[in-house]
């Protein structure tokens, strides 16, 4: 049994590509986390907050 086959090259560079986006998004993340709250900065603030009758 071979290892390095054309599937299994393509199905370890798949794996790498995604653990390897999974860290780039991951460390996005923790620089930014302020860019992820926008709900809860827009939303939360009393001047935006309307009214319901």
């Amino acid at each position: 049994m071979n290892l390095f086959t054309l599937d299994n090259l393509f199905l370890l560079l798949t794996g790498l590509l995604a653990a390897y986006l999974c860290w780039y998004f991951w460390q996005r993340y923790t620089l930014h986390k302020a860019l992820h709250n926008i709900y809860y900065q827009y939303f939360t603030k009393a001047e935006n907050k309307v009214e319901v009758e």
